[in-house]
């Protein structure tokens, strides 16, 4: 989350720049990408629609289904697996709004995790599908990051 101060009407602004420095595993080749973000004021509505930004808005709703998925795995900690599993249920059905919206693969699937993993909550089940629910919050973190970083997503 970021607060940005207030600016005047047409207005851009630099918010962030962000690097990365990777080295190519098989090539053993550096790659270095580079992106900033900037932002642009306006009080037009269909200005602003017209720079809605669905990757963005993808990798937003991602992120906050992570966060869901985490806060979940402290609930179920806690024993309070009923709230986890509507928090999941809640957040699949927020995925898939978003990926229907966006036609976006990578919601859509993290859509059925986030169902399969409120199904799989009960005691018997939890330590093996606590530790599927950490790895996958990791997973997705990372394929997010070299989708944004390759401008797929």
């Amino acid at each position: 989350e970021l607060e940005v101060p207030a600016s005047s009407i047409k207005q851009k602004r630099k918010i962030a720049e962000v690097k990365v420095d990777l080295i190519n595993m098989k090539t053993k080749q550096s790659d270095q990408f580079k992106q900033s973000v900037t932002v642009q004021f306006s009080d037009s509505k269909e200005e602003i629609e017209q720079a809605l930004r669905p990757d963005v808005i993808c990798a937003v709703i991602l992120q906050q289904a992570v966060d869901v998925n985490k806060q979940c795995v402290q609930l179920r900690d806690q024993g309070k697996s009923e709230r986890a599993k509507k928090v999941l249920l809640a957040s699949a059905k927020k995925l898939e709004k978003y990926a229907e919206m966006y036609n976006s693969t990578l919601l859509r699937k993290y859509a059925k995790l986030n169902r399969e993993n409120a199904a799989r909550l009960s005691a018997k089940q939890w330590q093996r599908q606590r530790s599927i629910m950490c790895r996958s919050i990791s997973t997705c973190l990372m394929s997010f990051m070299l989708l944004m970083i390759m401008k797929k997503f």
